[in-house]
C-alpha cells in the first residue's frame, strides 16, 4: 500500500521537462536509512524535481520514524490508540527509559514539524514538472532503536500495512516490489502529510500531558501504599491497560482545547481535500502503466491490489461530504436533536468547547453548535463500502 513519502523555489527546468534523480535513492535508503539519505538530499545545490519528491517523502517517513523511536525509547511498544503512529506495534526494548508524561505531546510535535519540512520540499517542485522516481518497497526501513543499523521489525512495508488495516480488514502483505512514483503522487503525498498534521494538531489541542501525569502519580501512589503481587479484580477481566486508555481519552477530552490547534486541524483537513482532488485529476489523465502506486481505471497497481470500477467517483463523493461538513454546510446528526438539525463541526473547530463525553451525549454541551439544516446521511460512505466489499477502512486510508 503506497506509503507516505526551508524548500527553495527552484526554476530548474522548463514546464513539462523531466530530470532524472541525482542518484539511486532507493539504494541509498536501503544502505544508509532515512537520516543519511535526507542529509545527502538536503545538501544538493541544484536538486531536480525528482530529488525534491524523494526529499519530501524521506522527511515524511522521518516524522514517523522519530515518533516510533520516542515510543521505543520509553518502552511504549504496543498499540496505544487506533490512530496513525500510535497503533503500530514496535519491537520490544529491554532497556527502556521511564515513560515521561509528555510522550504523546513530543510524538505529535515532532511529527508535525517533519510534515512541515516535507511539505516545503514537495511544494518547491515547479508546476508542470514531471516526476518519475522508482523505489523498491523492500529498501525502506525505520531506525526505530536509533542504532543506525537495520534490525528485525524495522521494515516499513509490513508496518505500513498494519497502519492502514484493521483485523477484520486484512488484505494480506504483498512482497517487496518496485513502485514508480509519478507526477500525480506528489499531490497524494502532500495530502497524506496534511492528514498526519491534522491528527497531530487535534491531539495537541487537548494536550494530554497533565492527565498522563495525574495517572502516573496515582499509579505510583497505589504501588507504594498497596504493594501486592496480585492483580486487581478488574485487571483479571478487562486489563488495566484498556481502562487506562479509556480514562486517558475521556479525561483529556474534558479539557478546554486550544482553539489555535483545532483551527489548524481544520486547515490541514481542507488542504488534504484540495490536494486529494488534484491527485485524482492528475492520475485520471495518465496514459502509462508502469508499476503504479494508485492506478486509474486503465492501470495496474504495482503492489497488486485492485481498485473496483467507479472507485474515484465513489471516493470523491465521500470527500465531498467531508468538505461540506468542514465548511459548515452539512451538519452532523445528534441523537437528542430533531432530524432536521445537527452539530456544525465547522463552528466547533473555530471556537471549541471541551468534549465532555456525558455533556455531549446528553446534548447540553453540543447545543451551542446545533442548528437547523441539511444533515450528513452517510449514504456516500455506505455506497463506497459496498463498492469495495466491506474493506472501506483499508481503501480509505490507502486513498487518503
Amino acid at each position: 500500500m503506497r506509503f507516505f513519502f526551508p524548500g527553495l523555489l527552484l526554476c530548474l527546468l522548463p514546464a513539462g521537462a523531466q530530470a532524472a534523480p541525482s542518484q539511486d535513492w532507493s539504494a541509498s535508503l536501503a544502505t544508509g536509512g532515512l537520516g543519511q539519505t535526507e542529509a545527502t538530499l538536503s545538501a544538493l545545490q541544484d536538486p531536480s524535481p525528482d530529488d525534491l519528491f524523494v526529499l519530501g517523502g524521506v522527511r515524511f517517513l522521518m516524522g514517523i520514524e522519530q515518533a516510533l523511536h520516542l515510543r521505543w525509547k520509553m518502552g511504549v511498544t504496543g498499540e496505544i490508540a487506533p490512530v496513525p503512529i500510535l497503533r503500530l506495534q514496535l519491537p520490544a526494548n529491554p532497556e527502556a527509559e521511564p515513560v515521561r508524561a509528555d510522550l504523546l505531546t513530543q510524538i505529535f510535535r515532532s511529527a508535525n514539524a517533519h510534515m512541515e519540512l516535507a511539505e516545503a520540499a514537495l511544494a518547491a517542485i515547479p508546476a508542470g514538472a514531471e516526476i518519475g522516481v522508482t523505489i523498491n518497497t523492500g529498501d525502506l526501513w525505520f531506525d526505530i532503536d536509533g542504532n543506525g543499523a537495520r534490525g528485525p521489525g524495522e521494515d516499513v512495508l509490513p508496518m505500513a500495512i498494519g497502519a492502514i488495516t484493521v483485523p477484520m480488514d486484512q488484505p494480506g502483505e504483498p512482497p517487496p516490489t518496485s513502485i514508480r512514483f509519478d507526477t500525480a503522487d506528489v499531490a497524494w503525498l502532500r495530502a497524506y502529510g496534511h492528514l498526519i498534521s491534522a491528527v497531530g494538531s487535534f491531539v495537541l489541542a487537548f494536550d494530554p500531558t497533565s492527565v498522563v501525569q495525574r495517572m502516573m502519580d496515582a499509579q505510583t501512589d497505589r504501588e507504594t501504599r498497596l504493594a501486592s503481587p496480585n492483580p486487581s479484580t478488574l485487571d483479571r477481566f478487562v486489563g488495566e491497560d484498556l481502562l487506562g486508555k479509556l480514562a486517558l481519552t475521556i479525561l483529556a477530552l474534558r479539557q478546554q482545547p486550544d482553539p489555535a490547534m483545532t483551527r489548524a486541524t481544520s486547515r490541514h483537513l481542507k488542504e488534504m481535500l484540495r490536494l486529494n482532488h488534484a491527485f485524482w485529476q492528475a492520475v485520471g489523465a495518465e496514459t502509462d502503466n508502469q508499476a503504479e502506486w494508485i492506478p486509474n481505471a486503465r492501470q495496474t497497481a504495482g503492489l497488486g491490489f485492485i481498485l473496483p470500477p467507479d472507485t474515484e467517483q465513489m471516493w470523491l463523493g465521500v470527500l465531498a461530504e467531508l468538505e461540506l461538513m468542514l465548511d459548515g454546510k452539512l451538519l452532523v446528526p445528534h441523537l437528542t436533536m430533531p432530524p432536521e438539525a445537527g452539530v456544525n463541526i465547522a463552528k466547533w473547530l473555530e471556537n471549541p468547547n471541551p468534549l465532555d463525553l456525558v455533556g455531549w451525549l446528553q446534548g447540553m454541551d453540543a447545543l451551542p453548535y446545533v442548528e437547523r439544516g441539511p444533515v450528513i446521511t452517510g449514504e456516500a460512505w455506505t455506497a463506497f463500502e459496498q463498492l469495495v466489499e466491506g474493506r472501506g477502512v483499508f481503501f480509505a486510508l490507502l486513498l487518503n
